[in-house]
């Protein structure tokens, strides 16, 4: 499915304008306001996190979660195969895929399609459920990708007979590291 197009732009004083023939966003968010919350997660060790969503303790799990809790942007799966140079790509795979499955990680969707991963906000995702309906911020210039948590993907009416699926919102420009 293809899902419609938003144009949303970042204006200098930090405010994000919605430039979409029929999508309204009906407050102005400022950036520094929208940064991802760790608060949950950054209280909680790899450990923690396996024992309260019912999974076993295995190496590569913890070692899966120490790396995205010392990150605060989306992981690739190349990016953590790095990270991790001795392991499995497959056995990396399920991980992944067990962990999004249980609601501790996310797809970050960043209009590169590349596959990122991001954690959840504790709060928001469950097994077999997520409700990350946020934006993310890709840096056209070094290519990270993090969770805006505070800025939410608006409501779309879609027209008479059209049902969506999901909807991803992608604000692209440059990181605070990159403008300096």
């Amino acid at each position: 499915m293809k899902h419609p197009q938003i144009h949303l732009f970042i204006r200098k004083d930090g405010h994000i304008v919605d430039e979409s023939p029929r999508i309204f966003v009906q407050n102005r968010i400022r950036l520094e306001n929208a940064v991802y919350n760790y608060k949950f997660w950054s209280m909680k060790t790899s450990s923690e996190i396996l024992e309260h969503n019912g999974l076993r303790k295995t190496a590569i799990r913890l070692r899966v979660l120490d790396v995205f809790l010392q990150s605060k942007e989306a992981l690739s799966h190349a990016l953590l195969e790095t990270e991790l140079d001795e392991t499995d790509r497959v056995t990396l795979y399920r991980t992944l895929k067990t962990f999004e499955e249980k609601g501790i990680i996310h797809k970050a969707e960043d209009g590169t399609g590349v596959g990122r991963f991001a954690l959840c906000h504790a709060d928001s995702c469950a097994d077999h459920k997520h409700d990350d309906e946020h934006a993310h911020f890709h840096c056209e210039k070094c290519g990270k990708t993090v969770c805006l948590e505070q800025v939410i993907v608006p409501q779309v009416n879609l027209p008479e007979g059209f049902s969506g699926n999901s909807s991803h919102l992608i604000i692209k420009g440059t990181c605070e590291q990159c403008v300096e």
